[in-house]
């Protein structure tokens, strides 16, 4: 009676203990973004591909190796296996049977169609329409085979199509069919999704409650509910974690990676992702439409050092360009510039941007004054802004900085995406391909793509285009060559390091390794 009674007592002990020591039903997450939707459609970077893991399926995904697995379809769609056709032009999908909604209807190759669909009509108001362009027409010969064809070959289709590579997800076609806008949908504010978690509360801006799906096809997640809290800073998203008050901390800031990492009971990673922490020149601006403003600016800063002074070891100004160009990236021509304040003043003299007296460079009686955009919740950000601004000065060039939050400064209409700043220190997903049309073709500038630079070069996007056709990797890194050779020189964006996600959890958690795109691609399968 006495050992059972203490076994009895040990169990009670264990389900009460707070990670770090012993069994739980729940985990409470920290993160400094906040959803201004809860369709991860309409969710920009990571904050989309968060909820898309955590809500909905793709066909495939990610894993932590970088590698494009299958989801809801059986398979990933290739050349070897018939699901891309010799010609390149028809993309196969088999679905697993059974897959259902938390609700528990059935989840068929209509939803597939109907998804993609919605995105892919001229009027649809999705951010983001790369790859959905091409299509032609879609098919759905049963429930479980869904076929579509597209109007040319495009090598990075099956990232694209209800996949990760823009956060498009597949939804319910009984919500979508009788609108033509998604945001006409209730899929805002009531997600309806076949991922892991369902939710259970949402207090905008305050609380994120998820409850395990019952009826998720790779089986019901083992922690029963997830918490997400979103707060304005990382400094109180650290003393949240600190205090206990959070269990985990997901997308912190790079500068706070040793000080997570040096937390007790708590683990803390630094993982790549397809991403760039960039600086990105409006180029519709006046003085920054002349490539030589820009190269001078650029050419002022010592980024190797600023990188390494702000960030602190989480991470480090080396091949920076990877997160864009991913395979194709070629350091050789995509050389970001030196740093060289004397050829950056020859630079501005031959632009016509002379120094006057007072220290500050004048044209035709204009002052050249740039504003710094940054996000309010990265204090790295601003240390960065804060050490450009001071490079600058001798330069001649005056310098303010603007903070946002997060949600602001990403809006529609904000001042990245609706062009009002002129220079913005931002670090995004790239899109996991070195098709970067979405980033600088000119039909990709918001609100048709994410092209923040709102840069155009139609020669360069004749060449971007010629890049995708070939299914071959071999085929297209020597068109990326010649598009990284161009971005190279005409300079709407300096690469200043692969981006990271940091994530902590408790030392105890068991099963969790991040994606290139989101730590939340197997969550199903934490534990402690």
């Amino acid at each position: 009676m006495r050992v059972l009674a203490l076994a009895l007592l040990a169990v009670l002990v264990a389900g009460c203990v707070r990670p770090g020591g012993g069994a739980r039903d729940h985990l409470t997450i920290v993160q400094t973004q906040d959803f201004p939707s809860l369709n991860p459609i309409f969710v920009s970077g990571v904050g989309g591909q968060e909820l898309a893991a955590l809500l909905y399926s793709y066909l495939v995904k990610f894993d932590d190796r970088g590698e494009l697995v299958p989801d809801a379809a059986v398979a990933v769609p290739t050349r070897e296996n018939g699901g891309i056709s010799p010609d390149g032009r028809t993309i196969v999908y088999h679905l697993r049977p059974g897959i259902r909604f938390s609700d528990g209807s059935a989840l068929t190759s209509f939803d597939v169609a109907e998804t993609i669909g919605h995105v892919a009509f001229p009027g649809s108001d999705a951010p983001s329409r790369v790859a959905f362009d091409d299509i032609a027409a879609i098919s759905t010969p049963d429930e479980l085979t869904v076929k579509v064809y597209l109007r040319s070959p495009y090598a990075p289709i099956v990232l694209y199509l209800c996949g990760p590579g823009n956060a498009i997800p597949i939804l319910p076609a009984r919500l979508l069919h009788r609108h033509a806008h998604l945001h006409a949908t209730q899929l805002d504010t009531l997600p309806l999704g076949s991922g892991p978690y369902k939710l259970e509360h949402w207090a905008r801006g305050k609380r994120l409650e998820l409850r395990a799906n019952p009826y998720y096809f790779r089986g019901k997640a083992r922690i029963e509910r997830l918490i997400i809290l979103p707060v304005p800073s990382s400094t109180t998203a650290f003393q949240m974690l600190r205090t206990g008050e959070a269990d985990a901390y997901v997308n912190a800031d790079d500068s706070q990676f040793a000080d997570l990492a040096a937390l007790p009971g708590k683990r803390t990673e630094a993982a790549r992702i397809d991403g760039t922490g960039a600086l990105i020149f409006n180029t519709t601006q006046p003085a920054l439409r002349d490539e030589r403003v820009r190269r001078a600016f650029s050419q002022a800063l010592d980024v190797h050092a600023i990188v390494d002074k702000t960030l602190l070891g989480g991470n480090r100004s080396r091949d920076p360009g990877r997160g864009l160009f991913e395979w194709a990236y070629d350091p050789a021509a995509y050389a970001m510039p030196v740093h060289d304040p004397a050829a950056a003043a020859r630079l501005l003299d031959a632009a016509g941007w002379h120094m006057s007296p007072d220290g500050l460079r004048r044209k035709n009686g204009a002052t050249l004054t740039v504003d710094i955009i940054v996000r309010a919740d990265k204090p790295s950000a601003l240390a960065m802004a804060t050490l450009m601004q001071a490079q600058e000065r001798p330069l001649g060039i005056r310098v303010s900085i603007r903070r946002f939050a997060v949600d602001a400064l990403v809006a529609p209409d904000g001042p990245l995406y609706g062009g009002h700043y002129d220079i913005a220190i931002f670090p995004f997903i790239a899109g996991f391909d070195p098709d970067v049309r979405d980033q600088f073709a000119c039909h990709r500038i918001p609100p048709h793509g994410f092209n923040k630079a709102r840069f155009c070069d139609p020669a360069l996007d004749r060449l971007m285009q010629t890049a995708v056709l070939p299914y071959a990797r071999a085929a297209r890194i020597p068109y990326y060559r010649q598009v990284e050779r161009v971005l190279a020189a005409d300079l709407p964006m300096v690469a200043m390091y692969q981006a990271t996600s940091i994530n902590t959890f408790p030392a105890n958690m068991r099963n969790e390794h991040s994606a290139v795109n989101t730590p939340f691609w197997n969550v199903a399968d934490w534990t402690f």
